[in-house]
């Protein structure tokens, strides 16, 4: 597998028309992959389990880096979700999963497994389901509408655990996706031969404004990476990620 010293970076390939491509990369962290460490919970309420930050995960064999996500920002023409039901559940002072990808005309369901109350607050910017949220703070598990598409990741935080946070993706268009556990990523669907633009996330680096590339630091221009795909798999392989782009979560 071939390596890449970069998170954005142009990449054109030729390719026929007509045809769709897959997009593949895996996320690596560039150095020794950084302890999790334990969050201090004086108000844990009986029977709690330690709280572990998850900021930043890195797998300590491979070096993966999960929750890395790419989403097409590109103009494209795609069919309205047939509306899925996403569950984002509540327990032990933690969200799970950290980062969900949905689709404006799905929904979202908050389920709060204790122990004690958690409070959910989802900080839309473009979508208003207040009354939602509150029935969700209460615990009755209401879905909340998704019916717009939100132009950047959204947090949902807990009022009483300050952090407490998960980041939602409402997009409208299927390509997106989050790196997992290996840090391995896979968009499929997408347009061959055309330039695509996508946009890079991870809560831990939100701005990403420099790259390693060759040992050199090069500028970055809003997270974004622009590629042109061949049909069928495009495996870019390994994309390191220098240490210093998640600073203060990890000290270089």
């Amino acid at each position: 597998m071939k390596h890449v010293v970069v998170m954005p970076i142009l990449f054109m390939v030729n390719v026929a028309l007509g045809q769709d491509a897959t997009l593949k990369m895996r996320f690596v962290f560039k150095g020794e992959p950084p302890e999790q460490k334990q969050i201090q919970n004086p108000a844990a309420p009986p029977g709690a389990r330690p709280v572990m930050d998850e900021k930043l995960l890195v797998d300590p064999e491979s070096r993966g880096i999960q929750n890395v996500a790419l989403y097409l920002v590109s103009d494209v023409s795609s069919q309205r979700s047939e509306g899925k039901k996403h569950v984002l559940t509540m327990e032990n002072a933690r969200f799970s999963p950290r980062l969900i990808v949905t689709r404006a005309g799905d929904t979202l369901e908050i389920v709060d497994k204790g122990p004690g109350v958690h409070d959910p607050d989802v900080m839309f910017l473009r979508n208003r389901p207040h009354l939602q949220l509150l029935a969700a703070a209460a615990g009755r598990n209401r879905p909340i509408s998704l019916k717009l598409a939100e132009p950047i990741p959204i947090s949902i935080d807990s009022k009483i655990y300050p952090w407490m946070r998960a980041f939602m993706l409402i997009m409208d268009h299927p390509f997106a996706a989050v790196s997992d556990a290996k840090g391995i990523l896979k968009i499929d669907g997408l347009p061959a031969e055309t330039s695509l633009e996508f946009r890079l996330f991870h809560e831990a680096a939100r701005t990403i404004d420099c790259i390693n590339l060759d040992d050199k630091r090069t500028t970055l221009d809003g997270n974004k990476i622009k590629i042109t795909l061949k049909p069928g798999e495009n495996d870019l392989g390994d994309i390191l990620v220098p240490p210093f782009l998640f600073y203060p979560h990890v000290i270089p």
